[in-house]
């Protein structure tokens, strides 16, 4: 029998048509421990035993109801972004508060890289202080958990965790910066020689340019930097500029210290622009299916990735189906309301999760 991960590489049919309580009853019992901390409750057993099919929504739109629910929806961003708690200078919370505030509300889903929120919801607060509204993209709880020299840390973290990319990207998703504009270093490429000797820089580093250079006004404390320049601190680190930020790709000013760039081909004037660019974009929306099912599925990055593209597509545009700005819970209902996603299970039992090819 193969495991629940193998399946969902494999999977492409819409799945059986009419699936046995005991099937669907295993299923449930997996995921509710995963998404509310809890197995079926007896009433839940009797509605699956009375119509097996229809209990998967029914039991879905209880839990998604649910208090516990909506902890585990900050679990989820929390988990992700690798942030949590709170220090003396930095509230690391809140990216979970956002996401909470998010569910609670109905609010799209898109919405936690173009709102800044507090705890009441307004707009009106970036805690970063660059005046950017890109949700958790300009939370310090981001931008120092993400930090790294050059801001390529912060702009992989960007790409990985909300379009499920990792560099380098296709030449038509994302067009490299220009060769001459980079620190020589940089622009090393190696042309069809990619032997992984290494001197393809700019394989990477093309498409790092543009994306880093939207962090270039933030310090490695997460707090915008008024006049950033974008040039190595001569006694510095390699990869730092004056005043605690980072230093730029781009070899000469102004641009190096410009957040002027380009986000999946399209020229942004900063973070927030950029952010909304992923947000809109359909890679954004099959990203949160499968981060959806790594989450609760309690699947590594690698294994979601093998998930089955078909598989993804087809779960995504059933939740657009139903409305162009799917909430959270549009996408975890989507994702596990849909029949390929109960086979994955088979006849297994709820300990089959952890398994790997």
């Amino acid at each position: 029998m193969m495991n629940a991960l193998v399946a969902l590489v494999l999977a492409a049919a819409a799945g059986p048509a009419a699936p046995d309580a005991a099937q669907v009853g295993r299923y449930l019992d997996a995921l509710g421990a995963n998404m509310i901390g809890r197995h079926l409750s007896d009433g839940e057993r009797r509605v699956v035993a009375r119509d097996p099919a229809g209990a998967i929504p029914a039991v879905l739109d209880d839990w998604l109801e649910s208090e516990t629910f909506l902890r585990s929806s900050e679990d989820f961003i929390e988990t992700k972004l690798a942030t949590s708690g709170k220090t003396a200078a930095i509230d690391f919370g809140r990216p979970g508060r956002l996401m909470q505030y998010l569910v609670r509300t109905g609010r799209p889903y898109a919405e936690i890289l173009t709102r800044c929120a507090p705890d009441d919801g307004s707009d009106s607060y970036c805690d970063s202080g660059t005046g950017e509204a890109a949700g958790v993209l300009s939370s310090r709880a981001f931008l120092v958990s993400s930090e790294t020299r050059y801001n390529i840390g912060r702009a992989r973290n960007m790409l990985r965790e909300f379009l499920c990319e990792d560099y380098p990207l296709p030449d038509t998703l994302e067009p490299r910066a220009a060769k001459a504009d980079l620190l020589p270093k940089f622009a090393v490429d190696a042309g069809a020689n990619t032997n992984g000797n290494g001197s393809s820089c700019y394989l990477c580093h093309g498409q790092f340019a543009l994306h880093t250079q939207l962090f270039v006004n933030i310090d490695k404390d997460g707090l915008a930097v008024a006049q950033p320049t974008g040039v190595q601190d001569p006694v510095g680190e390699p990869g730092t500029a004056a005043g605690g930020a980072y230093a730029s790709h781009f070899a000469a000013a102004p641009r190096s210290g410009s957040t002027a760039s380009a986000m999946l081909g399209t020229p942004v004037s900063g973070l927030g622009e950029a952010a909304g660019v992923i947000a809109r974009h359909p890679l954004f929306q099959q990203c949160a299916v499968r981060e959806v099912l790594r989450y609760y599925l309690q699947l590594d990055h690698a294994q979601a990735a093998a998930i089955n593209r078909r598989l993804i597509e087809r779960i995504t545009a059933a939740v657009l189906a139903r409305g162009p700005a799917p909430t959270f819970k549009d996408y975890v209902k989507g994702a596990f309301a849909d029949p390929a996603v109960l086979e994955s299970f088979g006849s297994q039992g709820a300990e089959a999760r952890h398994e790997v090819p």
